[in-house]
């Protein structure tokens, strides 16, 4: 099978300036299944991984009863992949051993 290549230099730029609107605090991207939503987020990001720390994260892995429990995974995914990387937060750079032991010390 052929893979089907869209272009979406009109969409980057407009995903971009969304991204970059001062009020903007949440985002919703939303549309059928196979419509190349994790493809263009992937591809966009990877473009401008300069700008953005990107965390990927797999809802497949959170199949628990509890809400409560959901986000307690998805806390503990975010900081593993936090730990994998490096990550400037304000302007600063963290190092792994600092933002392990600042997160140990807010869990407690």
């Amino acid at each position: 099978m052929e893979k089907i290549s869209i272009e979406t230099t009109n969409l980057d730029s407009k995903f971009q300036d969304h991204l970059n609107h001062i009020n903007n605090n949440r985002i919703i991207f939303s549309g059928i299944f196979g419509s190349g939503k994790t493809t263009f987020l992937k591809d966009f990001f990877e473009r401008h991984s300069n700008e953005f720390a990107t965390i990927h994260l797999y809802p497949v892995n959170y199949s628990v009863a509890d809400n409560k429990d959901i986000f307690e995974l998805i806390k503990v995914d975010i900081l593993i992949k936090i730990l994998q990387q490096k990550v400037e937060v304000n302007e600063y750079k963290v190092s792994q051993n600092n933002l392990l032991s600042h997160f140990i010390a807010i869990q407690l």
